[in-house]
């Protein structure tokens, strides 16, 4: 039976993200995923069908919301290492324009202001100067333009996918290519629990280790295959089989 220290069941955008930085975070530990593949029959399939089958999501530090920009900030700024290392390319910096009114209490206001605080790097520009630099789109005399140039325009969600994935096989990580049919605590019990978790040292010295109670999780693979592992992160998105979630015995998921 495959065994795992952690297994991520699903390899979607996050799915695929979580299993990198684990193998980033947990080198020593064995790390696998179930990832199945796109269908190359959409008509057909009835299996997993995941929402990165796609060419493009935006990508951009112009936001109302401080933190949300902040957090896009430290994606964007990881494209790079990630492109390079798993050699698939995924980002096209084509940059992102945001339009409105710039009025009290306006999205388009709080964006602004949101850049300020940041000291995110962008152009504002009037209705006219947009129309010339955006030729033929048309804004409108009364719009303001707020123009990010760098570090914005959109990604590949299948090619970003792609990239994690690489990136996590390079650094050691299984990569099991099939659909899981149920989550369920296993029968046996880890004599080793929390072994390999301690965290990162400092100086020289474990901060300290997850808690864990020694149960271990089985997963089962449509082929009727399981495989086992003492921490399993399901990450199946909104539309997750409910097959999946309702195999549990003996043990509790949090959602």
């Amino acid at each position: 039976m495959p065994f795992y220290d952690a297994l991520v069941v699903g390899g979607g955008m996050i799915g695929s993200a979580a299993l990198r930085h684990l193998t980033l975070t947990k080198p020593h530990l064995r790390l696998g995923a179930v990832a199945p593949s796109e269908p190359q029959d959409w008509a057909h399939h009835e299996g997993v069908f995941s929402s990165h089958y796609d060419e493009g999501r935006i990508t951009r530090m112009l936001d109302p919301d401080d933190v949300w920009s902040r957090l896009a900030e430290e994606s964007i700024g990881r494209y790079g290492s990630i492109e390079d290392f798993s050699g698939v390319s995924f980002f096209n910096e084509s940059g992102f324009v945001a339009v409105g009114r710039d009025e009290e209490g306006s999205w388009l206001r709080q964006v602004k202001d949101s850049s300020e605080r940041r000291n995110v790097s962008r152009k504002i520009l009037s209705g006219e100067e947009a129309r010339s630099r955006f030729y033929p789109i048309h804004f409108p005399d009364e719009a303001t333009v707020l123009y990010q140039k760098e570090r914005a325009g959109h990604i590949s969600p299948r090619k970003f996918v792609r990239a994690s994935l690489k990136a996590s096989e390079k650094r050691g990580a299984d990569l099991i290519d099939e659909d899981a049919e149920a989550v369920s605590a296993s029968a046996s019990w880890d004599e080793e629990a929390g072994k390999g978790w301690e965290n990162p040292s400092v100086d020289g010295e474990g901060v300290g280790a997850s808690e864990s109670d020694g149960r271990l999780w089985d997963v089962l693979l449509k082929n009727g295959t399981v495989v086992r592992a003492r921490r399993v992160l399901v990450s199946t998105g909104a539309f997750t089989n409910p097959r999946l979630l309702n195999g549990l015995r003996g043990g509790s998921l949090d959602v």
